[in-house]
């Protein structure tokens, strides 16, 4: 099996990653109810669903997780409190993300955002996680709430950087584009997909 094989490999990257950068990480997430699992296999389990065939992260965690790869996390929780503490360990996907896992551009790299939607509109004024935080926005698809991602890949598919914004940032804004764009140089192409159209910034 490809996610068994791989497993070993990514929980590996990410623990030592931790390790050299956030020596003095706290594991504990509550002082009433101690979690065994450490920041490391949550991160791995998460970064190995991205990896595997999964469509549903639920299903994912209950078959494969609590079922086919219990021996490699025998300390695994329950999915429901699991979700209920993944965000935690955000922060550190990120950073492992942005120092460590970004590819070179090549000679056409192609940029996108999506829509991160933190609850549907009717449920706005009662959200209070993100209140002051996330906003309205615009996309072809209509209105929604919460954050855009703009991710930017060369022609293999590997990821060359990964902005987070909130949701009002347009995105042809210049301030978004100037920072995603800083590695490129006139010899290298970025086809820029915006409104359903694509435009060609540099050739």
């Amino acid at each position: 099996m490809l996610l068994r094989d791989k497993i070993t490999q990514i929980f590996y990257d990410f623990d030592e990653y931790l390790k050299i950068n956030f020596a003095n990480i706290d594991n504990s997430f509550s002082l009433t109810n101690p979690l065994k699992m450490s920041f490391s296999e949550i991160g791995a389990i998460a970064i190995a669903y991205h990896q595997s065939t999964h469509k549903c992260f639920k299903f994912y965690y209950q078959e494969e997780i609590l079922g086919n790869l219990i021996s490699f996390f025998p300390s695994a929780i329950s999915y429901e409190r699991f979700v209920s503490i993944q965000h935690r360990v955000l922060p550190f996907l990120v950073a492992f993300l942005k120092t460590t896992r970004l590819c070179s551009p090549t000679d056409a790299n192609y940029i996108d955002a999506s829509k991160l939607e933190i609850c549907h509109l009717m449920r706005v004024a009662s959200n209070k996680v993100f209140k002051g935080q996330a906003k309205y926005g615009r996309t072809i698809m209509g209105r929604f709430y919460g954050y855009k991602f703009h991710l930017i890949i060369n022609h293999l598919g590997e990821i060359v950087n990964v902005i987070f914004s909130k949701g009002n940032v347009a995105d042809n804004n210049k301030k978004m584009l100037r920072e995603i764009y800083r590695f490129a140089n006139r010899r290298q192409r970025i086809y820029h997909f915006y409104q359903g159209r694509v435009i060609r910034k540099w050739d």
